[in-house]
């Protein structure tokens, strides 16, 4: 029985490196990549951005008008897509319809 126990606390701890280690490489490939906005200007984690174009949402019956600022922004794993908050609602944004603030 002291066996089984010690084998299932390995396990658990490997598990939780794993977690980490694909933590820490999602952190370094968003670092890694070269996010630009509709003018080219670089996006980093936090920014401010405003929207260039009328979006409809999907799924949703709303309408983001132009001009509509969505502050601290978050990199996704995708280059042309970034994370971000409207009217208490999390969106993925396409970066070809954002302007850096």
């Amino acid at each position: 029985m002291g066996q089984q126990g010690s084998y299932n606390a390995g396990s658990l701890c490997v598990s939780r490196k794993v977690r980490a280690f694909t933590y820490i490489c999602r952190v370094l490939k968003r670092t890694m990549m070269d996010v630009r906005d509709t003018n080219g200007a670089a996006l980093a984690e936090g920014d401010s951005v405003k929207l260039t174009k009328d979006l409809k949402v999907k799924g949703a019956s709303t309408i983001l008008k132009r001009g509509t600022v969505v502050k601290n922004i978050r990199l996704t794993l995708d280059a042309e897509e970034i994370e971000g908050r409207i009217e208490k609602t999390m969106l993925v944004l396409k970066t070809m319809f954002l302007q850096k603030i």
